[in-house]
């Protein structure tokens, strides 16, 4: 008797066990529906903070393809939620826990890219989506990828590259969504170009210009020079012309001086001619008289 009810309470047991359990699953798969739904609700309604908070929490409630495909889309919503930091964790997370061969995989790599770009990493972008475009050169992302890869060329100062991969989007995914913007950006490189093209030009106009305004100056300069070189020499030979007319006029002076010497010596020596004149007719007229005398 002990026996069978011992063995009766062990099968009671377990078939408890086996209900709970049952029970738990029951309401764990609910759970998940119920929170997925929600989240999928939620980013309809571009809630997408909320949605990637009901995303993950859809995730933690299951486990297999359901729980991978939840965390991608946690990180799809927290990536247009402008969470970014959020979002490349969930989708590492997500390429951790996923198998390889999961449908999101190509897309969450091609994300990490696009986080990379919106978080100013450029190399770090170009890396990702070099890597993705080369495992998945077929995937319909590849558009995409080609055309960020462009703007993070652009970002990093390199205007040519950028203009070969958007004409790369161009000529090879003319029904890409990205189409247009590509058009748009290799336009602007090219209108870009022929800006700085004409700025160089102008430049270099106005350093000709600037130059020619220089030897303009310096040739005025040399002329000015040689003005004032004349000018001076006229002036050094003025002052020469000067200096030789004020000899001229000390000489002329020396002389005028010299001839009133002479002058008054000659007028002495006529006085003393005319006084010995004098003289001689005083002795003429004396031995006359003395004649007379006689």
């Amino acid at each position: 008797m002990y026996s069978i009810m011992k063995h009766g309470l062990r099968s009671a047991c377990i078939a408890v066990a086996f209900l709970l359990a049952t029970g738990a699953a029951t309401l764990s798969a609910e759970s998940f529906a119920e929170t997925y739904n929600s989240a999928v609700d939620a980013f309809d309604a571009r809630d997408y903070l909320t949605a990637g908070e009901l995303f993950r929490s859809a995730a933690s409630a299951t486990d297999g393809a359901e729980r991978w495909t939840a965390l991608f889309w946690a990180g799809r919503s927290f990536l247009a939620a402008g969470r970014t930091s959020t979002a490349e964790a969930t989708f590492r997370r997500y390429l951790e826990d996923a198998d390889p061969t999961h449908t999101f995989v190509p897309e969450a790599r091609y994300q990490l890219g696009r986080v990379a770009f919106i978080e100013a990493a450029f190399q770090q972008a170009l890396r990702v989506f070099d890597a993705f475009m080369e495992d998945y050169p077929d995937n319909p992302l590849v558009a995409n990828a080609l055309y960020w890869s462009g703007e993070s060329l652009l970002a990093l100062g390199r205007p040519e590259e950028a203009e070969l991969l958007f004409t790369a989007v161009l000529s090879r995914y003319p029904e890409s969504p990205r189409f247009e913007s590509a058009r748009y950006r290799r336009d602007i490189i090219e209108l870009s170009r022929r800006e700085q093209e004409l700025i160089d030009l102008l430049r270099l106009s106005a350093e000709e210009q600037v130059k020619l305004a220089d030897d303009l100056v310096s040739e005025r300069e040399a002329h000015r020079a040689t003005r004032e070189g004349v000018v001076r020499l006229e002036s050094e030979e003025l002052q020469r012309a000067e200096r030789a007319l004020e000899q001229a006029r000390q000489e002329v002076e020396r002389g005028r001086q010299e001839v009133e010497t002479l002058r008054a010596e000659l007028e002495r020596r006529i006085e003393a001619v005319r006084l010995q004149e004098e003289v001689l007719m005083l002795i003429g007229a004396y031995a006359d008289w003395l004649e007379e005398q006689e």
